[in-house]
């Protein structure tokens, strides 16, 4: 904990990342990969080949574009980078070791925007009803293929936390607001998309499954194209007793 505390003081991030907790989370998440490395291979490795899988068609120097990139431990940078292709990684935190990996590298781009298009006229307004993301991301950097990456379920965590710290009431079904309007704006791009995200959480203990929470809306997305397990939380990392795994789906829309 220290020292995920001495990378936040010393990791840039916006004012807003900060005060919302996505620098926290960032760091955390990159803390909990390197605990939980070996329990997050089969998650990893299925992502890298359906990546892999559903991009080999496309010509050098296309863009694909990844929102929700994060630490970049769920996509194949290497062997995309192999096939020329040029990457643009979004997400509102990029931590400062990844950027520096890539940064003599001219194909990749990191670019830091608020995928959800909310973060401000929550924090700064209260607002508390999501709105469909505007296309200017897309305009703006014209990528021939999007990949939304282990990004649904975490779209309202944020927000969630935030308001409950701070006394403020949420739109009723505020999860399913969010992921709906990602849903939906990614099917309107008409840019070829896949989704790779959890759909359910089953939380175990003593081997058996004490609680499943579906996280994608009803009837929002057809049936998956593929679907695997992700142990996300071995027994020990929540607490002594409970042990979490995820359902992973990808969809092609």
């Amino acid at each position: 904990m220290l020292y995920e505390y001495l990378r936040y003081l010393v990791s840039p991030a916006s004012l807003i990342s900060k005060k919302m907790g996505y620098l926290k989370e960032s760091i955390a998440i990159d803390a909990r990969y390197k605990r939980q490395k070996k329990a997050w291979t089969n998650h990893l490795d299925q992502c890298h080949k359906y990546i892999i899988q559903y991009t080999k068609m496309l010509p050098p120097k296309s863009k694909i574009m990844f929102l929700g990139s994060g630490a970049l431990y769920d996509i194949p940078t290497k062997h995309l980078i192999k096939k020329d292709l040029k990457l643009q990684f979004v997400d509102l935190v990029h931590l400062s070791h990844i950027k520096k990996l890539y940064k003599n590298n001219s194909n990749i781009t990191f670019i830091e925007h608020d995928i959800s298009e909310f973060t401000d006229r929550f924090y700064n307004n209260h607002e508390t009803i999501p709105p469909h993301p505007s296309n200017d991301l897309f305009e703006k950097y014209k990528p021939d293929f999007v990949i939304s990456i282990n990004l649904l379920s975490q779209l309202s965590l944020n927000f969630e936390k935030y308001a409950s710290k701070n006394n403020i009431e949420l739109a009723a079904g505020f999860a399913d607001k969010i992921i709906t309007a990602h849903i939906l704006w990614l099917k309107g791009s008409k840019i070829n998309t896949l989704i790779i995200s959890d759909m359910e959480r089953h939380y175990n203990k003593n081997g058996n499954v004490t609680e499943i929470e579906e996280i994608i809306p009803d009837k929002l997305l057809s049936s998956p194209d593929h679907r695997w397990k992700w142990h996300i939380a071995p027994k020990g990392e929540i607490n002594q007793k409970t042990d979490l795994t995820h359902i992973v789906a990808l969809w092609k829309i």
